[in-house]
């Protein structure tokens, strides 16, 4: 398997599991080093999971660009 498979194989199942909770709203913000941009996604179904958040990841991780993920949950 290779590396980004597995990033994307543990974000399935992490955004999977937050998904499962379905009551709560779950934002996540991710920082991009040193341009220092914010990209927020508000998760609110399976598709925008699959369709948007992983694809901002893994291009993020594809481009060896540091980056940090923030998830609050309300």
């Amino acid at each position: 398997m290779t590396m980004n498979n597995k990033i994307r194989f543990i974000l399935l199942e992490f955004l999977l599991f937050l998904y499962s909770l379905r009551e709560c709203y779950v934002f996540m913000a991710i920082k991009i080093g040193e341009k220092n941009e914010t990209v927020c996604t508000q998760i609110t179904d399976i598709s925008d999971i699959l369709g948007d958040t992983i694809l901002i990841f893994v291009r993020r991780l594809t481009k060896r660009r540091k980056y940090h993920a923030c998830v609050h949950l309300y």
